[in-house]
């Protein structure tokens, strides 16, 4: 993803809301990550490019070293349709489907991170699965067995 979006917009695009679907949701997603830099500000990788690059703003490569899952999603669905099938395509994926999985990922780790239960708990954030899953009796709803 930061690399698709480094070539197309260059190292700092992410900082322009013309690159995105919402402009709302990008004022958000940029005071997520203005969060998450200071989380790890003592990280030497964002301490050497906060120190030493003019602006001392984050590259996107770099940046997505300090993204939760929950910021990757936002990120990813924040991006334009086009650019979003792009990226998808690279995992073989439709981009609906890789940012449902995206969210549903975000969705579990908060799950295991704050000690919730995991087995058997009801979804709330679920992942689209090709027919051929769902037909093979994949379901997306719970965890278990």
């Amino acid at each position: 993803m930061s690399n698709f979006f480094a070539e197309n917009y260059g190292v700092l695009g992410y900082y322009d809301s013309d690159k995105f679907i919402n402009p709302e949701y990008h004022k958000s997603f940029l005071k997520d990550i203005e969060a998450e830099i200071y989380r790890n500000s003592k990280a030497p990788f964002v301490k050497n490019f906060r120190e030493n690059y003019e602006g001392g703003q984050l590259p996107i490569y770099a940046l997505v070293g300090v993204f939760s899952f929950g910021t990757l999603s936002k990120f990813y669905k924040n991006m334009k349709n086009g650019d979003k099938k792009i990226v998808a395509k690279l995992f073989c994926v439709g981009y609906t489907y890789l940012e449902s999985w995206l969210e549903s990922i975000a969705y579990v780790r908060n799950i295991c991170a704050h000690y919730g239960r995991l087995y058997n708990a009801k979804l709330a954030k679920t992942p689209i699965l090709y027919k051929e899953y769902s037909k093979a009796g994949i379901r997306n709803m719970r965890v278990s067995k």
